[in-house]
């Protein structure tokens, strides 16, 4: 798992970026939103999160908190887009839950 928030582009070269910032200046671009909580050896987060750009670009990052992982994600202009969680499909709502994440 990584330890710092980074981009992945389409010839796999990695960048390191600061934080959320990125993202939320490239969201107009969010194809979908992944989030991986299950068997993730070697890290000190509960939460993965990886936003795939309309570009092919991934970005990815680390959450300490499920919660925040689901809370940053409930943002209205990430409504409506698509977002696998744990394999288990749905779509960003202002209600979209958590809970099931344990």
């Amino acid at each position: 798992m990584i330890s710092q928030s980074q981009i992945v582009y389409l010839d796999g070269t990695v960048k390191k970026v600061k934080n959320l910032g990125w993202l939320l200046r490239h969201w107009k671009g969010i194809k979908e939103f992944r989030v991986y909580t299950k068997n993730l050896t070697n890290s000190s987060n509960e939460a993965y999160l990886v936003a795939e750009l309309f570009t092919g670009i991934f970005y990815e990052t680390g959450f300490a908190s499920k919660a925040v992982t689901i809370d940053f994600l409930k943002r209205p202009t990430f409504y409506d887009l698509p977002v696998i969680i744990d394999g288990i499909q749905t779509t960003v709502t202002k209600d979209l839950e958590g809970g099931y994440l344990k």
